[in-house]
């Protein structure tokens, strides 16, 4: 095996993640933004409860196989031959389980909008449907990449997807069109890098040959459906506090809610887009037994995310005001940096460790991350329950950000009693 941790790939790796990073923060300020200022909030909230269906479904549609593929194309990067089996016994799976997702949305969709917010949520997710389908497969796409450390072209590729967005969204508003279109950004920006993706990453595979192999997809299933759950609570953990507060409040209250809560989102993303670098390494390293230079790695990473997310934490909360003020018009929205700084208290201590968030499953241990995730869900779902009813938006924050410090010190836990690390 190669060198686990080569430092000079992975500064330009993550370097292009950053500016990917960047990118995104962008696209997202602008089309929240955007529907906030051209429409209003009511609008925000609702097209942010078809996000968050979006976000969740993906993870029953890949079935978990995502996982799996990212693991072992990292594991088996040097035997080229195994990479396009790995690849190719995975799909099957991914396409099957997203077509079944996709149809069972079509047939709940009116149901979901009677628990939501009414008839507009119901025609959003229909809308929504063609990317609800391709979002899966996407993902296993884009994973196959990121375990083969093609990283640079994940970057370029991830970056499409919100410009994407962003430009379907622009199209919307100088059409003319109605609030409950926005969520065919959605669609617009998963069916087109469906097809790149297929352009991009078969011919990689196919250098080594397309070998279908049963064996492989059984092992997929195997590691996919330990690891699924665990996605799910990942997912769902990023919505559930939306949803709870959806049944609580108006829809414009969940619109200040999830402006405030989507620039946490993006101060966390510069953990995740390290994270998305690293999930390849720890498993070379853990692969490799080297033990000592993985937990120094460990140390190392936790001080220096620590830092920028004190220093992310201090600007956001010193800037919402005016930033708010220049993207939204909404008197409402601009109010929510309470909100904003509550959340940014927990974020700031999960996201030291959130670059290693993934350490578990690329240990080999799907069920124990499962179990992590799950038990970040908990305490994320009963903090919201028992606390929006009786204070609504700051509940949610207060509840959203107590489960990222429950999260931070569970990693913790899980990873020195389970991989004798300490970090």
């Amino acid at each position: 095996m190669n060198d686990a941790y080569d430092k000079s790939k992975f500064s330009g790796d993550w370097a292009f993640s950053l500016g990917s990073f960047a990118i995104l923060g962008i696209s997202g300020l602008a089309f929240n933004g955007l529907i906030a200022h051209y429409f209003d909030a009511s609008v925000l909230g609702k097209f942010n409860q078809v996000f968050a269906i979006y976000i969740f479904s993906s993870q029953i549609g890949t079935f978990g196989v995502q996982y799996s593929v990212l693991k072992h194309c990292a594991e088996y990067a040097d035997d080229p031959r195994a990479v396009g089996t790995i690849a190719i016994s995975g799909l099957p799976l991914v396409l099957l389980a997203t077509t079944l997702m996709t149809v069972g949305l079509y047939c709940g969709a009116g149901l979901v909008g009677q628990i939501l917010s009414g008839d507009d949520v119901r025609r959003g997710l229909l809308i929504a449907l063609p990317a609800m389908w391709c979002f899966p497969v996407n993902k296993f796409l884009l994973s196959t990449l990121n375990g083969l450390q093609h990283n640079k072209t994940y970057s370029v590729l991830t970056s499409l997807r919100y410009l994407m967005m962003l430009a379907a969204l622009i199209g919307i508003i100088a059409f003319g069109g109605s609030g409950v279109w926005v969520p065919a950004i959605l669609s617009v920006a998963e069916v087109l890098l469906c097809g790149m993706l297929i352009l991009g990453v078969f011919p990689i595979c196919a250098r080594s040959g397309l070998h279908f192999d049963r064996s492989w997809m059984r092992r997929h299933a195997d590691f996919g459906w330990r690891s699924m759950w665990g996605g799910i609570a990942v997912e769902l953990n990023t919505r559930i506090d939306v949803l709870i507060l959806a049944a609580f409040a108006s829809a414009s209250e969940v619109g200040v809610y999830t402006f405030a809560a989507m620039l946490v989102e993006g101060g966390l993303q510069l953990s995740v887009v390290t994270r998305r670098v690293m999930d390849p390494i720890l498993t070379r390293f853990i692969v490799a037994k080297q033990t000592a230079a993985l937990q120094d790695l460990l140390i190392r990473g936790r001080n220096l995310g620590a830092v920028v997310m004190i220093l992310i934490s201090i600007i956001g909360i010193l800037l919402y005001g005016p930033a708010a003020s220049l993207i939204t018009q909404d008197p409402a929205i601009r109010d929510g940096g309470r909100v904003f700084a509550i959340l940014m208290v927990g974020a700031s201590v999960f996201g030291a460790y959130a670059t290693f968030g993934g350490l578990l499953v690329q240990a080999g241990k799907p069920g124990l991350q499962t179990l992590f995730n799950f038990c970040i869900l908990a305490a994320n779902t009963s903090l919201n329950g028992l606390l929006v009813p009786f204070l609504a938006v700051d509940g949610a924050a207060i509840a959203t950000s107590g489960s990222f410090i429950v999260g931070a010190l569970l990693l913790r836990y899980l990873v020195a009693r389970h991989l004798a690390l300490k970090f």
